[in-house]
């Protein structure tokens, strides 16, 4: 057994390994890591990085575990930035180690880190600025995509049409657009909700009835239930009164169907083209969408998209998962902004920490966030700053957020079972 005298020191030791190995991929000028357990495979993203290292020091490979599950988070919520949070893990642990060998506590220095984290991310949120302009998106999608022919092509088209998707058939892939519409207008009632975790109704590709009047009785509306009740349905009227509500609800309940109703007046225009609704006896109306998404106050419908902008070949090197990684990224720089990258806005933000209070954490921050510049500095022979990258905000935050919840669960880990691995 370990304690925590030398716990953190093998920590260190095999998050060291993978940043070492990380860092040499990192930047615009991606230098392929040869992998040695499959010699058919050269790695460049950071999470696969990560997961090819097996240590045979058991408490070093504890270390690379914590790291493995940092990473696989930021590939589940984004497919990004997974270098950056194994780069900033591996610098704030190293310097949070520094105050712990110098005498002080583990837990003062996770608690004094977590303190002065929540004054770095609001400073990084400062810097965060709307992006205004195609140009600006294309050279963010030029940043994450590191060069790809096909980042302009995305990012045109989610700037023009501000939804893409990828499909793929056997030998193309196809880069399809759509808009999607946006009502100021929520479910009836919380019942419908599909997605407990963000409150939200998703319907995928669902029928849509509308009903050109308001719906104020259940005999009319009982055929058509019926009819398309193997489906996912969304019923827009006019209005909608309690005793057709309830009779909805329960439909939905006792039927364990996904099934909404909105209330919207004075759009049946639009949403019979939106949809591309064709008339049932009057005043029915049944379209189609891709997706619509539901909260209590908006509705946003996603049209069934026929249109592709454009395709290529299916070779070795495509990637769909990739592709669609990339699409959220850069779309979350039109959702959430963009702020200078190469690691600018993270040393920007944490040298203007100075609270008092929180100079244990100030200082291991100040020194961190220079980890990605000096990479990529390192790798190109120039300053981050001189090539003038852009990344989403927040992709960027959430690496950080990642990296600095990481430190403090290593900081906290007072005793380790080194039984050899098997």
């Amino acid at each position: 057994m370990n304690t925590d005298d030398d716990t953190l020191p093998l920590f260190l030791k095999g998050i060291k390994v993978v940043a070492h190995a990380v860092s040499l991929s990192f930047g615009p000028q991606k230098q392929l890591i040869y992998c040695a357990s499959n010699p058919s495979k050269y790695l460049k993203k950071g999470s696969l990085i990560a997961k090819a290292i097996a240590l045979k020091d058991h408490s070093a490979h504890i270390g690379v575990q914590l790291l493995q599950k940092a990473t696989d988070c930021m590939e589940t919520e984004w497919g990004d930035a997974t270098a950056t949070t194994i780069l900033l893990t591996h610098s704030l642990l190293k310097h949070a180690v520094e105050h712990v060998h110098s005498g002080m506590h583990p837990i003062v220095v996770k608690e004094n880190l977590e303190q002065a984290s929540h004054l770095f991310l609001h400073n990084l949120e400062k810097r965060a600025r709307p992006c205004i302009d195609k140009e600006t998106l294309v050279h963010t999608a030029d940043t994450i995509m590191h060069g790809a022919p096909t980042s302009t092509l995305i990012a045109e088209a989610l700037w023009q049409a501000g939804s893409v998707k990828i499909k793929k058939t056997y030998e193309r892939l196809y880069l399809e657009a759509s808009k999607s519409v946006e009502y100021n207008t929520g479910y009836s009632s919380p019942y419908f909700i599909t997605n407990p975790k963000d409150m939200t109704v998703e319907l995928d590709h669902p029928t849509v009835l509308i009903i050109d009047k308001p719906l104020y009785s259940t005999k009319e509306l009982l055929p058509l239930l019926e009819k398309y009740a193997n489906k996912p349905l969304l019923i827009i009227a006019h209005d909608v009164n309690y005793q057709v509500l309830d009779y909805l609800i329960l439909n939905k309940l006792n039927a364990n169907r996904a099934l909404c109703c909105i209330a919207l007046n004075d759009k049946l225009e639009e949403l019979v083209q939106i949809t591309k609704a064709a008339p049932e006896p009057s005043p029915y109306f049944v379209g189609t969408l891709n997706k619509a998404v539901i909260t209590k106050d908006r509705t946003t419908l996603e049209p069934i998209c026929n249109r592709a902008i454009t395709s290529w070949p299916i070779d070795n090197t495509t990637d769909k998962k990739s592709l669609e990684s990339s699409i959220r990224c850069i779309q979350s720089a039109i959702d959430g902004g963009i702020i200078a990258g190469g690691g600018q806005a993270l040393i920007e933000a944490a040298t203007s920490l100075n609270h008092p209070a929180h100079n244990i954490g100030n200082d291991i921050l100040c020194k961190a966030m220079r980890a990605p510049s000096q990479s990529i500095a390192h790798n190109t022979g120039q300053h981050a700053i001189a090539q003038n990258i852009l990344d989403p905000f927040p992709v960027t935050k959430r690496a950080c957020q990642h990296a600095i919840t990481t430190t403090c669960l290593i900081l906290t880990s007072q005793i380790i079972n080194t039984t050899s691995r098997k």
